[in-house]
């Protein structure tokens, strides 16, 4: 077996790593008969010199690493010190410098300093309130410039699962983050993040499924009752799809099917329209009424008739008393 095989298996992405391999190429050496100097070059660069200088090992590790090699293969701890640091220098050198400055490995805090472009806060306008963390990163590999991670309402407060959120979109990226610099995370959050967050996130509003679909039935409603609603429940089922009761001149009466068809456009079912109506108070409860139809009932649902009439789904939203926002 050649030193190449041994080398191939070679890897430090730990400190604890660093010793284990040491012990490799020295067995190399004695069992197989290698020299030593070209055994200990193949294994400090690249291996060893890329553990250095991505920050997993530190000068006290090859401190301990060199005294290792001298005691173990005999020979002059000063010349394998200097050997060593030859040939890291030497890596270093063949590395591109821009890349090395721009992705050493770094603990959380300071990579996101260091290659955050964009922080964006969406905020659903909708009742269901979702908020969104939308974080845009440098991205380390070559075939792109950046890369998206979104944290949700408070994934990022958790810095393993940032870490790994930010791995899962690209594992270049993960592999450059050693920890953060604080004790836990209710310091990370309360010391770093809420601070820097407060800082760099821009805030955005959109309009969920559920408030695109209720500001469709409110223009639908709107067009049908400039066109003239049905004041004969059978007719409105049939044609208009809008019934106006006389006793009730405060209320429309809209049956379910034209709900329906514009909840399917939107994938949004009844319950979480009538969420959204009762989130901007346009409903206080329950909707639906059973209305008689000929020899049965059919579902409608009770509308204040000043929602419709507005001149807007927001000015509709302000007569009965909610905020659009």
């Amino acid at each position: 077996m050649s030193f190449e095989t041994h080398l191939d298996d070679l890897d430090i992405t730990r400190t604890a790593d660093a010793s284990t391999a040491a012990t490799e190429v020295i067995a190399a050496v004695h069992e197989e008969g290698l020299k030593k100097y070209p055994a200990l070059g193949e294994f400090v660069d690249p291996v060893l010199a890329d553990a250095y200088l991505d920050g997993i090992l530190d000068d006290d590790d090859l401190d301990e690493l060199v005294a290792q090699f001298a005691s173990e293969l005999d020979l002059g701890q000063h010349g394998v010190e200097d050997f060593i640091k030859n040939n890291i220098d030497t890596r270093a050198d063949e590395r591109d410098d821009s890349t090395t400055a721009q992705f050493r490995r770094l603990p959380l805090d300071e990579w996101i300093q260091e290659h955050l472009i964009s922080l964006v806060q969406e905020r659903d306008k909708g009742s269901s309130g979702t908020v969104s963390h939308l974080w845009e990163f440098e991205a380390p590999e070559d075939y792109r410039e950046t890369f998206t991670v979104n944290t949700g309402d408070s994934n990022h407060n958790n810095h393993s699962n940032f870490i790994d959120l930010i791995a899962n979109q690209s594992l270049d990226a993960g592999a450059q983050i050693a920890g953060m610099n604080y004790k836990n995370d209710g310091v990370w959050k309360e010391e770093f993040l809420r601070p820097f967050m407060s800082r760099n996130a821009t805030v955005e509003h959109y309009v969920s499924e559920r408030r695109e679909a209720v500001e469709e039935l409110w223009s639908k409603l709107s067009v049908r009752l400039e066109k003239g609603v049905d004041t004969d429940p059978e007719q409105a089922v049939q044609v208009s799809k809008v019934y106006e009761k006389p006793e009730d001149d405060a209320h429309l009466y809209v049956y379910t099917q034209l709900l329906k068809s514009v909840g399917d456009a939107h994938d949004v079912t009844y319950r979480a329209m009538q969420e959204e109506l009762k989130a901007l108070s346009v409903i206080d409860g329950a909707a639906s009424e059973h209305i008689s139809v000929g020899e049965g009932t059919k579902r409608f649902w009770k509308l204040p008739r000043a929602f419709i009439e507005a001149a807007t789904f927001d000015d509709g939203v302000r007569a009965v008393g909610g905020d659009p926002e």
